[in-house]
């Protein structure tokens, strides 16, 4: 077909396995086609989208069931990504009032350098779920940040290192959601509009916390 209308041969091809159903192939016989708009008006798209991209190495044949896709969900978005956004939103947002700009400590830029050198390498070589894993152990980089600073003590101790966290952490959201963005578009907005910043916008360093809903909600 490329041929005969005379146009370039794909310099690259990218052949994905097949998704199968607690260990059975898809079948209509068998009554076990899952329907991705009813999976995905129930739990969302980005979750969807999460879970496939995740769950399921790009080259090899997958799996899906209804109690591997809730795991992730709970673990990874409610526990993980969620519940770190609205850690540093919600405790950020109450405390202070006014704009800030980002900014980001040695260890912070570092740990972001490393991150994002790993995902855009993964994803020249088509490995989503790698790519995923690297956002991820940023997440939990920014989890960790939370517990050993005590950010939810500071406010009352030393307002000005807590706003200095407060600042360093949503400059670790602005890139999470960055990275996210391919993946999880709607996800990766609602974050930028809690932080108060635009995707892409690399001048401006400035921000201010506004409450959102919740991410993703328990279920």
């Amino acid at each position: 077909m490329l041929l005969s209308a005379k146009l370039p041969f794909p310099k690259t091809l990218f052949v994905h396995g097949f998704v199968s159903v607690s260990g059975e192939k898809m079948s209509k016989s068998i009554g076990n086609v899952i329907d991705p708009f009813e999976l995905a008006a129930k739990y969302g798209a980005d979750a969807v989208r999460y879970y496939l991209l995740r769950e399921i190495p790009p080259t090899r044949d997958g799996d899906f069931t209804y109690e591997k896709f809730e795991e992730r969900y709970k673990s990874d978005l409610a526990k993980g990504l969620g519940n770190f956004t609205a850690r540093v939103v919600n405790l950020g947002a109450r405390y202070i009032k006014s704009e800030l700009a980002l900014c980001e400590s040695a260890r912070t830029k570092n740990s972001i350098a490393k991150a994002t050198k790993k995902y855009h390498k993964s994803l020249e070589e088509f490995r989503f779920d790698e790519a995923l894993q690297s956002i991820w152990e940023l997440i939990s980089y920014g989890d960790k940040f939370v517990d050993k600073s005590k950010l939810w003590e500071l406010p009352d101790k030393d307002f000005k290192k807590f706003s200095l966290y407060i600042s360093e952490l949503c400059a670790l959201l602005a890139n999470i959601a960055s990275l996210l963005e391919p993946f999880l578009p709607k996800t990766s907005q609602a974050i930028s509009s809690q932080i108060g910043i635009k995707l892409g916008d690399k001048k401006n360093r400035k921000f201010k916390l506004k409450k959102g809903n919740i991410l993703f909600p328990m279920i």
